[in-house]
C-alpha cells in the first residue's frame, strides 16, 4: 500500500460531513473499482455517514491472511474514533477467474469477520462478490452500504 499507519485517520472523524474509508491490499482491485465508479453509471446520491470498504481478491489465496492482518489494524486504529455500528462492507473481488475464487461465505470465515462483534465493535458487515474489471457486484455493494448506513 505504500502508507505507514501511525496515526492515519487522527482527524478524520471530527469532521460533520460524510466520509467512507475505502481500502485493501495492493492489486485487489480498489483502484479499478473507484475507476468504474467514476466512468460508470452513478450511485443514488444517498448520504452516508460512516461506512468502510475493504476489498480482498478472492483469487489470492495466499494473502488472505495478509488482508485480515490489514482489516483488524486498521479497525484497531479507528476503535473510538467511528461509531462502533459502523457498517463494514467486504468486496469480494473474484476478477473472473472461473473456478480460483473463494466464495463470500469463504471470505467471511477466512477473515473471521463474526469476531468484529466479539471485539467490542457492533459492525454491520457484508461480503459481496464483485468484479472490478467488469463493475459486477459494485453497486449492489455501495446500495447495502448506504441502507446500513442510513440505520446509524
Amino acid at each position: 500500500m505504500g502508507t505507514t499507519f501511525g496515526k492515519p485517520f487522527a482527524g478524520l472523524f471530527q469532521e460533520t460531513e460524510p466520509r467512507i474509508v475505502f481500502f485493501g491490499l495492493n492489486y485487489s482491485g480498489t483502484s479499478s473499482i473507484l475507476h468504474h465508479l467514476k466512468t460508470g453509471d452513478t450511485i443514488s446520491e444517498t448520504s452516508v455517514p460512516v461506512g468502510f470498504v475493504f476489498v480482498v481478491d478472492s483469487t489470492y489465496r495466499e494473502r488472505i491472511e495478509d488482508a485480515q492482518s490489514l482489516l483488524y489494524m486498521v479497525m484497531d486504529e479507528i476503535q473510538g474514533n467511528a461509531p462502533d455500528n459502523a457498517a463494514v462492507l467486504v468486496y469480494n473481488n473474484i476478477h473472473l477467474v472461473p473456478g480460483a475464487a473463494m466464495t463470500a461465505s469463504e471470505i467471511s470465515n477466512k477473515l473471521d469477520l463474526a469476531s468484529l462483534r466479539q471485539r467490542n465493535w457492533q459492525r454491520n458487515w457484508h461480503v459481496q462478490s464483485s468484479c472490478s474489471l467488469c463493475g459486477y457486484g459494485i453497486h449492489e455493494g455501495f446500495d447495502w452500504l448506504s441502507k446500513n448506513t442510513a440505520r446509524m
